[in-house]
């Protein structure tokens, strides 16, 4: 087997190594030694394989996330009804403060909230401005589907994709 075989090949590896790593990989080096190798195909069908998996990985981490942002919402709910349960419980007795070693309960008054009931109502110096967001998807539908020329905008290049489908 060639050098330049076993040293992209070894990247590869590394690659594969690096796959939960903190820090993000340096893919340069794979470039020169892919384009060269002999074995050109399966060296790229290995790849896409590494990039295969690292999307499901993706993905994985994804749903892990959403499963992690729900239950971390039961636990903020359920440390807002005991803290309400205990303010109540507390109102109710009369108790103004509880202490221990690592923690110290107290219940106070505080001022008003403003309730807005009708904000159409409210007069415009009580809203902060927002800078306008462009709508890049209603731009290139306008320029691409219906033809319109819009100042301050030009048909880029296309650029070439790579699409992995599995079997």
């Amino acid at each position: 087997m060639p050098q330049g075989e076993i040293d992209i090949r070894a990247k590869i590896r590394h690659l594969r190594e690096l796959r939960y790593a903190v820090e993000s990989e340096d893919f340069g080096g794979l470039s020169d030694g892919l384009t060269g190798a002999d074995d050109f195909r399966p060296l790229c069908l290995e790849l896409a394989e590494e990039a295969v998996e690292r999307e499901a990985l993706a993905d994985a981490i994804e749903v892990r996330i959403k499963d992690l942002q729900v239950r971390k919402q039961r636990y903020l709910a359920g440390a807002e009804m005991l803290r309400t349960l205990i303010l109540q419980c507390m109102d109710t007795r009369g108790e103004k403060a509880i202490s221990s070693p690592e923690l110290t309960l107290s219940v106070s008054t505080r001022g008003p909230d403003v309730v807005v009931t009708d904000e159409a109502a409210v007069p415009s110096r009580f809203f902060a401005p927002q800078p306008p967001k462009l709508d890049k998807k209603a731009l290139k539908d306008a320029v691409l589907t219906d033809g319109e020329v819009i100042d301050g905008v030009t048909l880029g290049n296309g650029k070439i994709s790579l699409t992995i489908r599995r079997k």
